[in-house]
């Protein structure tokens, strides 16, 4: 009969801990943070989640070994209801249900306040690259403020940064609560608009690309809130900053029809190009469209043969329905001279 209720009672909850358990299997997507991972912070972070997993393991593994210990040595035995001896209060059991949890609260802490310390302040604040983020339903802006003789740089959705230098990103929202995570960079911060901006810092250890998503729900699009960071070797980035501060080439062919619908059919008013008349301030910034991997914060593959902006252009609202881009209904040739120009903008 015990056996009975001892199997009832077990095997529901071994059903329960292997499906937990499942999603602790082994992650390989580029939003792993529990796998290897770039930056040093990240690292820290990493190694503090692991080792607090395998600590909560220990203490459940004591606790219902303890519970199932004392089911089976003291369960009542069969027959006449008989209370057992009646005991009030034990004081070793009561000092050690006190300083045990002590002592675990006290191991969770030792490596965890000195971390949330050390990602408060960035290891190298002087020659730290300076990066100020706005969030947008559903898009991103950054911004390198007087990068190079007052000079600003101002992309969208794809963030380069240089290989081996920190990173100090201030963090602000154009219209509801967002938040920046890169989990293979850093931790995640929440973007809070109407109050002091919030600071983080990264950096990558490692040439790549790396996924960053908004963490924070902000509305319908919120899951197609992505963005990119590209480290480049500190050489590569400098070469970028120069081409980026260069003027755009002069369109030719169908690329020049395009640069003038662009300002005809209204995409210069939402839309800024740098080194044209074209300064529109409220969508993303298009000044170097051409190199970017993706379309509409990382819906749509941005495809040498500009198939992912055309489809976006045609009507954005099929491709991400809310945003903020209206449909123009544009005809297939105006969309095509269109993506033209911009498949030049580098």
């Amino acid at each position: 009969m015990f056996g009975q209720r001892l199997t009832r009672i077990i095997g529901p909850s071994l059903l329960v801990l292997s499906i937990l358990l499942t999603g602790c299997t082994r992650s390989v997507g580029p939003m792993d943070w529990l796998g290897p991972v770039a930056g040093d912070q990240a690292e820290h972070q990493r190694w503090i989640t692991w080792y607090l997993l395998y600590l909560g393991a220990a203490v459940f593994v004591f606790v219902e070994g303890w519970l199932l210990y004392s089911i089976i040595k003291f369960r009542r035995p069969l027959g006449p209801s008989v209370l057992p001896p009646q005991i009030h209060g034990h004081r070793t059991v009561e000092i050690l249900w006190t300083v045990i949890p002590t002592l675990i609260v006290g191991a969770i802490a030792v490596p965890s306040v000195p971390a949330i310390f050390a990602f408060a302040q960035p290891p190298d604040e002087a020659g730290a690259l300076r990066v100020e983020v706005l969030a947008h339903q559903w898009w991103w802006e950054f911004r390198y403020p007087d990068i190079v003789a007052g000079k600003t740089i101002t992309v969208a959705n794809e963030l380069r940064i240089p290989v081996g230098r920190t990173v100090i990103a201030t963090l602000s929202s154009a219209d509801v609560i967002h938040s920046f995570w890169v989990p293979k960079l850093s931790g995640k911060v929440d973007v809070i608009p109407g109050r002091q901006k919030n600071q983080i810092w990264f950096n990558a250890r490692e040439p790549g690309e790396y996924y960053g998503w908004c963490a924070e729900f902000c509305g319908t699009q919120h899951a197609q809130m992505r963005f990119r960071v590209k480290a480049l070797a500190p050489a590569e980035f400098e070469a970028w900053v120069r081409a980026r501060l260069s003027p755009p080439p002069e369109p030719q062919g169908a690329a020049r029809q395009g640069y003038e619908l662009f300002g005809a059919r209204g995409c210069g008013g939402c839309h800024t190009v740098e080194g044209t008349p074209y300064q529109g301030k409220v969508g993303p910034n298009l000044t170097n469209i051409g190199e970017r991997s993706t379309v509409a914060a990382g819906v749509l593959a941005n495809d040498p043969d500009g198939r992912g902006l055309f489809r976006w252009i045609k009507n954005p609202q099929e491709v991400k329905p809310g945003a903020k881009m209206p449909n123009l209904g544009l005809s297939d040739a105006d969309v095509g001279a269109i993506v033209a120009y911009l498949k030049t903008l580098k």
